[in-house]
């Protein structure tokens, strides 16, 4: 995953941190806390540490459709 994509929450993302509609694995809801729409993968892996596969993480809540690439 390219460290310097930045990822923003789609509505259903924002909606899940709002509601907890889903089931989706603490280490999945953190990494959704932390994406902001600002912070590259690169400051994402710093922010969090050990606690997650950031790049594991991303594609799943991509797949999920929780986040999307920012558009440049």
């Amino acid at each position: 995953m390219d460290a310097d994509c930045v990822w923003v929450k789609t509505s259903a993302g924002v909606e899940e941190i709002a509601e907890r509609r889903r089931t989706i694995p603490p280490r999945l809801r953190t990494v959704l806390i932390l994406v902001d729409g600002r912070r590259s993968v690169r400051h994402l892996r710093e922010t969090a540490g050990m606690l997650a596969d950031m790049g594991a993480s991303l594609a799943e809540l991509r797949g999920l459709g929780l986040i999307a690439p920012v558009e440049v």
